[in-house]
């Protein structure tokens, strides 16, 4: 299995130019895709980390926060900002032990990508293309991050799509992923609002999360 295409294209200059709180019309939030491991049987997820690993303080905020809001009633929500100030540094052991100590069986990933990004979609067994990979959370994560946060990993654009998804902790295994459709970053606190609003639906749907 190929492992997924993780060309992070960053944030701070796409933002530094544009007030993130800006609202507008922007284009409506959709999923292109939007993929569920039919070999995960863990049930709904009942307590969940939102980890949104960008190197804009601001951004990650929002996004973090925007998640956790949307979450149904019977799931409990934490932003990762609240548990760590910045992502860059700290060790992925440690992330691993304070989620398990404290009782959470999911983890929602996001990241963004640049509008323009090609990704190849190539069903292939249980996993859905080099795009899904077949990653567990801590893997995933630390190969993001240190894309992320490498020197050169900047670079300027018009628009994003957000990279979402969510592992069972309990299975160590990927549950869903799903990504967006191209957003303007001069609405990007509407469109990140409507984007995991629609993420959550979509997760209530398929009985991965708790109403």
């Amino acid at each position: 299995m190929s492992k997924p295409r993780l060309v992070v294209f960053g944030v701070l200059l796409l933002i530094a130019a544009l007030p993130i709180l800006v609202t507008g019309c922007g284009t409506p939030s959709e999923l292109t895709r939007s993929w569920k491991n039919p070999g995960y049987t863990g049930g709904p997820i009942e307590r969940l980390a939102v980890f949104a690993i960008l190197p804009d303080p601001r951004v990650r905020k929002l996004l973090e926060d925007t998640f956790v809001r949307s979450l149904p009633r019977d799931t409990r929500g934490t932003a990762s900002n609240t548990l760590y100030e910045t992502l860059e540094k700290v060790m992925i052991d440690e992330i691993t032990a304070r989620l398990k100590s404290e009782s959470y069986d999911g983890v929602i990933v996001a990241r963004l990508l640049s509008a323009d990004e090609r990704l190849e979609f190539v069903e292939t067994g249980i996993n859905y293309s080099a795009w899904v990979g077949n990653y567990g959370f801590y893997s995933y994560f630390s190969t993001v991050r240190a894309q992320v946060f490498s020197p050169g990993s900047v670079r300027e654009g018009a628009g994003f799509r957000i990279d979402t998804r969510l592992y069972s902790l309990k299975a160590d295994t990927l549950a869903w992923a799903g990504i967006s459709t191209p957003m303007e970053t001069s609405s990007m606190k509407e469109a990140v609002r409507d984007y995991s609003d629609l993420v959550i639906d979509e997760l209530l749907d398929l009985k991965l999360l708790k109403k």
